[in-house]
C-alpha cells in the first residue's frame, strides 16, 4: 500500500475511534498501529501544519505513555489523559476540513492509489465490476458502479 493510501485508511480508523472513544480509544484499539505516521507526514505535505502537528502530538504522546494501555480493562483510562483530552477538542473543531483535504486530494489524484489489475492507472471515469481482495487472495467484496 502506497503511503497516501496508507494515510487515508488510517484516517478513516481514526474518525471512527476518536468519534466514539477518543485518542484513547484509537490508541487502546491499536488502530494506529500503522499509518498514522504516514498520515502526519501526508497532513504535512497537504500544507495542513495545525492537523498534522495534532496527530504528531498524539504520536509523542502515545510513545512516551504505551505502557500504561496495556490493559485488559480500558475503562480507567478514558477521561484521565489532560493531554489526549485537548486533542480531542482539537480534533473534534479540524476534523471536517481535514476530510474535505482528504475528499478533494483522491478526486484529483485518484491515479495514485487505484489502478486496475494490469497496474495500470484508474481514472475517476471507471464504470465497472469492483472487487477487493484479503491478503490470502480470498474475495472480500465483489460489486459494480
Amino acid at each position: 500500500m502506497c503511503d497516501e493510501l496508507e494515510a487515508i485508511y488510517c484516517w478513516t480508523k481514526l474518525l471512527y475511534e476518536v468519534n466514539n472513544g477518543g485518542f484513547t480509544q484509537f490508541f487502546y484499539n491499536r488502530a494506529g498501529e500503522t499509518g498514522i505516521e504516514e498520515l502526519a507526514q501526508f497532513l504535512d505535505e497537504l500544507q495542513l501544519p495545525e492537523e498534522s502537528e495534532m496527530i504528531w502530538n498524539a504520536i509523542s504522546f502515545f510513545d512516551e505513555h504505551e505502557e500504561e494501555f496495556e490493559l485488559v480493562d480500558p475503562v480507567e483510562l478514558f477521561g484521565s489523559f489532560d493531554e489526549l483530552n485537548q486533542l480531542d477538542k482539537q480534533f473534534f473543531s479540524i476534523n471536517h476540513s481535514i476530510t474535505l483535504v482528504l475528499e478533494n486530494w483522491i478526486r484529483k489524484e485518484c491515479h495514485k492509489i487505484i489502478v486496475s489489475e494490469s497496474g495500470n492507472e484508474s481514472t475517476m471515469n471507471f464504470s465497472g465490476k469492483v472487487e477487493e481482495f484479503y491478503p490470502s487472495g480470498q474475495l472480500l467484496y465483489a460489486g459494480s458502479q
